[in-house]
């Protein structure tokens, strides 16, 4: 369905035009005969896909008006010269017509217009935080504002520059978090994006705790994004091990998790990643207090970190601990069965990786078990859960009360000691042990 407004003052042009309009298969047309009447309509109507003004006078303020409400709408003019510069000012521009053609040209022009906003109607786009464009500069694909939930605007090309007066520019100005890409773009998108990770890797000095934050956010919701656009497939996969990779390669053996978590208060930013990230310092701190700080081991807990929340998109979602703290939400059934089995999805899609050591997908699949069988998906007890998953699933319960403390605000000590009675089986005792050791805060 393409939707269109007419503005024409002449009655008897009018009737021939629309009726020219109304000819074309999916078209719904709206007519006005000035352009006060075209902004209420445009107000009214924001969902008008073209315009079409064939239109010779009007008051200049109306129209200037008009035009600011339609910026971002896709104009047929028609004109008396097609080479009449003036006659098209201000408007965003599709194409011109002649008016001595109305008759023959404006119906095929509009059809393929129409084709054309049909195909792209089709296409998904891909939320990517407009930070990350100047990492990825130049530009692998063009870029995208959204304005609707069906129209999206390109507003950089494949091999544009992105620079900081840019990110200045829509970040601030604009407020502009989030820009977009095509699917048929990701692909090449994803690529230069690892090979940025890649060449962080090899030629950079260790990044700041606070840049390694954002840059596991950017990352985050990045895969997350791309993995319900086209799926957790190999292009996703990589992406998120080339940025688990960077972060163990960074990882302090003994973080100072004090100024960690002082950098994650000042940055504000989103639950799903953030908790991701302090997580899989916290689950390698206690693993190197247990004498398994290998490298490989920090590759486990850090994947696991960042993949064992992917299936949820919801930050309030994400922040529940029980199947009671879901149902407090007052979520429907569909978004309980999701909470109630995410472990599992998430674990299934990490089974299928390639390249990918073993236990990850256990560590996942079991982050919401406890040891006396009363956890989930599956409710089972300390006997059945991995060494490594206890590890995870105390620094998972440890990360929550640092993100919801008391009013008192988080201490290390009287959190294990509520935690002793949570996890009393002798696998957690040695991990809340080693927990101990950890570079905490008092009352953070």
């Amino acid at each position: 369905m393409i939707k269109i407004l007419l503005i024409e003052d002449d009655p008897k042009l009018k009737d021939k035009v629309t009726f020219l309009l109304e000819g074309i298969v999916g078209a719904v047309i709206s007519t006005v005969t000035d352009f006060k009447a075209a902004a209420k309509t445009l107000t009214e109507h924001p969902d008008i896909n073209l315009i079409v003004a064939d239109y010779r006078s009007g008051n200049g303020k109306d129209v200037e008006v008009f035009q600011k409400l339609a910026v971002f709408i896709d104009t047929v003019v028609c004109v008396d010269d097609l080479s009449d510069a003036g006659a098209t000012e201000g408007w965003n521009l599709t194409e011109k017509v002649e008016r001595k053609s109305l008759a023959t040209n404006l119906k095929q022009v509009i059809e393929k217009i129409a084709e054309k906003l049909e195909s792209s109607e089709k296409l998904k786009f891909c939320r990517i935080k407009t930070s990350i464009l100047l990492e990825t500069s130049p530009l692998h694909a063009d870029i995208y504002a959204k304005l609707s939930d069906v129209k999206y605007l390109k507003i950089f090309l494949q091999g544009d520059v992105f620079d900081k007066d840019d990110f200045k520019k829509y970040t601030e100005q604009k407020k502009i978090e989030y820009m977009y890409l095509r699917e048929d773009s990701c692909q090449l998108f994803i690529h230069k994006y690892v090979y940025q990770i890649d060449e962080f890797i090899k030629n950079h000095q260790p990044p700041t705790p606070e840049q390694m934050s954002n840059m596991n956010m950017v990352a985050y919701e990045s895969v997350q994004e791309l993995t319900n656009v086209l799926g957790f497939n190999k292009d996703v996969q990589q992406l998120a091990k080339s940025h688990v990779q960077m972060t163990v390669q960074f990882m302090d053996k003994k973080p100072n998790l004090s100024r960690l978590l002082a950098k994650l208060k000042t940055q504000k930013g989103k639950y799903l990643a953030d908790h991701s990230y302090l997580l899989s310092y916290i689950a390698c701190g206690i693993s190197t207090h247990l004498q398994w700080g290998s490298d490989t081991t920090f590759f486990k807990l850090s994947l696991a970190s960042f993949l064992h929340d992917v299936a949820i998109t919801d930050d309030k979602l994400a922040a529940c601990n029980t199947i009671a703290d879901a149902k407090s939400l007052g979520i429907g059934e569909k978004e309980m069965n999701l909470f109630r089995n995410h472990p599992t999805i998430a674990g299934d899609m990490v089974r299928k990786m390639s390249e990918i050591p073993p236990d990850v997908d256990a560590i996942i699949s079991q982050h919401h078990e406890l040891p006396d069988g009363k956890g989930f998906p599956r409710a089972i007890g300390a006997n059945y859960i991995s060494p490594l998953s206890t590890v995870f699933i105390v620094a998972h319960d440890m990360v929550r009360h640092i993100f919801f403390p008391p009013p008192e605000g988080f201490d290390l000590s009287t959190y294990l000691a509520g935690a002793q009675e949570r996890f009393q089986h002798s696998n957690f005792r040695r991990v809340l042990t080693a927990a101990k050791k950890l570079d905490m805060p008092a009352n953070e």
